[in-house]
C-alpha cells in the first residue's frame, strides 16, 4: 500500500517488460519534444548519453529512481544521474509518477482506447493494451483520456528509459491519478 501524503495530482505509468510486440493503431506524438529536450533524435540521444555518463558508476542496478521531470535545461542533468542507475538493469516493470499539469480529475485517467504507443523522437514506446483494458474495467479509473495530450512529466522520462534500458520499455501501462490516498499495486495489471 502506498499512502503519500499531499503528493496532489499524480500520473503514473508503468512499463512491463514483453519483447517482440508490434504495436497497431494510434500512437501519441511527442507534446514537449523540441521545447523541453531536443526534437532531433540524435541530438537527443547524445544530451541523453552526456546526462547518464555524467553520473557516478551504480554499485548495483537500482530498483528504485526518483527523477525529476521538467526541461532537459533545467533537470537533465539531476535526471541522467537518477536514471544512470537503471544501466544493466533488467527490470521486470518500471513506475514512472509525475503530477498532471494540464487536468484535475478524480480517480485515474488512462489514455484513449485506440492509442498504442508513445513516441519520442528515439521511438515509439508500444502500450500494453491488454493491461489498459483491464484498468478500464475498474471505475477507479474513469478519469479523461485526453489528459495525456499536452502532458509532459512522463514523456521527458521516456528518452532516459529508451538510452539507460533500451529494449526494457517495450510495453508501457500509462494511468493518471489525480490523488493518492491509499493504492495497492494488483499482482498482475
Amino acid at each position: 500500500m502506498i499512502t503519500p501524503g499531499g503528493l496532489g495530482t499524480v500520473v503514473a505509468l508503468s512499463l512491463l517488460v514483453a519483447s517482440g510486440l508490434a504495436a497497431s493503431g494510434r500512437t501519441r506524438p511527442p507534446a514537449v519534444a523540441g521545447a523541453f529536450y531536443p526534437s532531433d533524435p540524435a541530438a537527443l540521444r547524445a544530451e541523453v548519453e552526456g546526462f547518464l555518463d555524467g553520473a557516478a558508476p551504480a554499485a548495483e542496478p537500482a530498483i528504485a529512481v526518483i527523477a525529476p521531470h521538467a526541461g532537459y535545461v533545467f533537470s537533465g542533468a539531476t535526471a541522467g544521474k537518477a536514471f544512470a542507475a537503471l544501466r544493466g538493469a533488467k527490470p521486470s516493470r518500471v513506475i514512472l509518477l509525475g503530477p498532471s499539469h494540464h487536468a484535475g480529475f478524480t480517480g485515474g485517467a488512462l489514455p484513449d482506447a485506440s492509442l498504442t504507443a508513445f513516441a519520442t523522437p528515439l521511438g515509439a514506446v508500444p502500450l500494453d493494451v491488454e493491461a489498459l483494458a483491464r484498468l478500464r474495467a475498474n471505475p477507479e479509473f474513469g478519469g479523461p483520456s485526453s489528459a495525456h495530450g499536452p502532458e509532459h512529466s512522463l514523456e521527458v522520462e521516456l528518452p532516459f528509459l529508451q538510452v539507460a534500458a533500451p529494449g526494457e520499455t517495450s510495453r508501457q501501462r500509462p494511468l493518471w491519478r489525480r490523488r493518492w490516498r491509499r493504492c495497492w499495486v494488483p499482482a498482475r495489471w
